[in-house]
């Protein structure tokens, strides 16, 4: 009797040593790629997805400027009908989101589904490690055509939702080349070039003669020298795009096949000394760092701005003095003679997950596959064809039918939530360009000088990677002290409180602060991002 007594001990403790303790984890990171059969009532093509309805609960971050509940809009009602799943809906606002998120992965008390939750990075790999999110690889490659296609097709894609364990765990929303949104762009008066006969600049040499002109010859022709030749603000920094011109699309710069850190970079400091100047000068306006972007409009409405970084020209100088700007192409610099703009990157991540305590992955795979392909992601951004929209000549276009008395914002709150969907974009903005002059004329303008002046140039900024835990640890030590103190004296050396002959002193500091360590897991993380296939 003892020695069976011994013999169970010793099986427990063996048990301990090889994880049998964790034999749930286990099963759930497994669940995602599973390559058994399915249950009967799963259907692996066409619709509805499962014979007989099952019902799922979904967590995602609802908006104040919906009035609606998730339950009560029309995309997720009608698909219902559709696919035979339905959803109970937990739906925080989205300032309170994270700390729902986290409580519920603290507890266990987890939904099947995370839907424009936002995951992070660091949130997809800490959860996906310990098998409250399940990997969608293996899903993917059986039950979700379009998603498959997708990754196949799309690198940047593929890369941006891998994980540093080789495991996706969150789906994205994937923007389009053809849009304007991923391209950040200077604006200028192209008025008051021609008001004072002057050329585009094609320099920054160039550039600085004209901002020189606009301040001392009253380009706005109201006799009094109130122009302000370049502003910039707290909320809007223009520095970051006027980076470009001197070889960098952001301090993170791959461009050279290499990660780049661009504040050790000399050519940042000839970046720094060119702003300092427009500064000194007052080609900058001297309250560039201290007002904020209501004050920079109230400017922009008087008539007093030459140049400003903005998503539209009317976003800063109002709807009337919208097509009085034109998008600022990218020059060439003395430390640079590429012109280069900067395209972000078009994916974005941890917007749909399914979570370990979701009995029915393959339906739930199959469930959001379908907003990756055409008529998904328009069913999704535009509701119901008939009952929301209808189809233009032969489907180049559509029109939204909004109800009398309601804006097109107002009613789109009613059929779809309001947050970031996991879809593809392609399908919608190439409807969106449509007669966009006819019917948007604002957004037709910012097209069409995108077109023109910055996508041609365009390259990718650092993309999307993914850390390992090590590496997160040490950024963690590092990263916020860096790139804190960067913020800080890039400010300072622009406006003259700290003079760049402090330069050396200021590399110094960073090499103290780790600074080479800091690229190269950046660098570890961007090589390991370009190997997935």
């Amino acid at each position: 009797m003892k020695k069976r007594y011994y013999v169970a001990l010793l099986v427990i403790f063996i048990c301990i040593l090889a994880g049998c303790t964790n034999a749930k984890t286990e099963g759930q990171t497994d669940k995602g790629n599973q390559s058994g059969e399915s249950s009967e009532n799963f259907n692996s093509e066409g619709f509805p997805l499962v014979d007989e309805k099952i019902t799922l609960n979904m967590m995602g971050a609802s908006s104040a400027t919906q009035s609606q509940t998730w339950d009560e809009l029309d995309v997720f009602k009608i698909y219902e009908e559709k696919t035979n799943i339905a959803f109970e809906f937990n739906t925080p606002d989205s300032a309170n989101i994270r700390e729902k998120l986290n409580l519920a992965f603290a507890s266990g008390d987890l939904p099947d589904v995370l839907f424009g939750a936002g995951l992070t990075q660091e949130e997809e790999a800490k959860f996906g490690s310990q098998g409250q999110l399940i990997p969608l690889e293996g899903l993917i490659e059986k039950y979700a055509p379009n998603l498959q296609k997708l990754l196949e097709e799309n690198k940047e894609v593929a890369r941006s939702i891998t994980t540093a364990d080789g495991h996706i765990y969150s789906l994205p929303f994937v923007d389009t080349e053809i849009g304007f949104g991923p391209y950040p762009k200077i604006w200028i008066n192209q008025v008051w070039l021609e008001n004072l006969g002057l050329e585009m600049p094609e320099t920054t040499d160039d550039l600085y003669n004209v901002l020189k002109a606009f301040k001392e010859k009253d380009p706005n022709g109201n006799g009094e020298a109130d122009e302000i030749p370049m502003i910039a603000s707290q909320d809007v920094n223009i520095a970051g795009a006027m980076l470009n011109h001197f070889g960098f699309t952001g301090h993170l710069d791959v461009t050279s096949g290499e990660v780049r850190y661009a504040p050790i970079e000399e050519e940042y400091k000839a970046f720094l000394s060119y702003m300092n100047t427009l500064y000194k000068e007052k080609l900058l306006d001297p309250e560039a760092y201290s007002q904020n972007k209501q004050q920079v409009n109230g400017k922009g409405e008087n008539g007093q701005l030459g140049v400003f970084h903005d998503a539209g020209p009317f976003l800063t100088v109002g709807v009337e003095r919208n097509e009085e700007y034109v998008a600022l192409p990218p020059l060439t610099s003395e430390v640079n003679n590429e012109k280069l703009a900067t395209r972000h990157s078009l994916v974005a991540t941890g917007v749909f997950a399914i979570t370990s305590a979701n009995e029915y992955p393959e339906a739930t795979i199959r469930w959001v596959d379908h907003f990756y392909s055409d008529e998904g992601a328009i069913f999704l951004n535009y509701g119901e064809e008939g009952e929301h929209f209808e189809y233009v000549d032969n489907k180049e276009g559509l029109k939204i039918l909004i109800p009398e008395g309601m804006t097109r914002d107002e009613y789109r709150n009613t059929y779809t939530p309001v947050t970031t969907h996991p879809r593809i974009h392609a399908p919608i903005q190439t409807l969106e360009l449509y007669k966009q002059d006819e019917f948007e004329p604002l957004n037709y303008h910012i097209m069409q000088e995108t077109n023109k002046s910055v996508r041609p140039y365009a390259k990718s900024t650092f993309p999307i990677v993914h850390f390992t835990q090590e590496e997160r640890d040490e950024l963690i030590q590092i990263r916020t002290d860096i790139e804190d103190y960067v913020e800080r004296m890039e400010a300072q050396f622009i406006t003259g409180v700290q003079s760049l002959d402090g330069w050396d002193k200021y590399i110094k500091k960073l090499e103290n602060m780790k600074v080479d360590r800091y690229v190269q897991i950046h660098q570890d993380a961007y090589d390991r991002w370009q190997a997935v296939e």
